[in-house]
């Protein structure tokens, strides 16, 4: 299900913390409804961000863990209601060891309609994610990646006790 512009655009202007608040007083608020202390905003002056979730896995240094074909993920941001967020998990054996994430990927989810990341795990290149104004949440900063792999997308992730599933707002 689709939400109206102006309900997003208002939800956008509101910061995580009041809408969990609304929905714990109207008794909707799960536990398990927030992310936890590790997924840090990276670039706060660019303020809040809203949209539907795109998530996939991924792993770093693994050579020999699965890889899916990344332009499926990229069909399915540009096919997905705007806006899209893009959801990155790292789930490898050593998460956030390497970055899963850089400016290029972003600026091409960027392209295809997405207006922020939430990137559970490290993220490379913040300076290029700085310059592409594209709001990003994540775990961590490292400076290199090895064998970065998308082994799955569109399925339920978690990012710390959240749950998140591709469509979610």
């Amino acid at each position: 299900r689709t939400i109206s512009p102006a309900t997003l655009e208002a939800l956008g202007a509101l910061d995580a913390a009041t809408i969990y608040n609304v929905l714990k007083g109207l008794g909707r608020a799960e536990p398990g409804s927030y992310s936890g202390p590790d997924l840090r905003c990276l670039f706060p002056e660019l303020g809040t961000v809203v949209g539907y979730a795109a998530t996939s896995e991924w792993t770093g240094g693994e050579p020999g863990a699965p890889n899916e074909d990344y332009l499926l993920l990229l069909e399915l941001i540009e096919s997905m209601p705007k806006p899209v967020i893009s959801v990155q998990v790292d789930v490898g054996s050593n998460p956030g060891r390497s970055g899963i994430a850089g400016d290029g990927m972003m600026r091409e989810f960027q392209v295809l309609g997405a207006a922020g990341a939430v990137v559970a795990g490290s993220i490379i290149d913040i300076d290029g994610m700085e310059r592409l104004a594209f709001p990003v949440y994540a775990n961590g900063v490292v400076p290199a990646y090895d064998d970065m792999r998308m082994t799955a997308f569109g399925r339920p992730v978690d990012v710390g006790p959240l749950r998140v599933v591709t469509g979610d707002l």
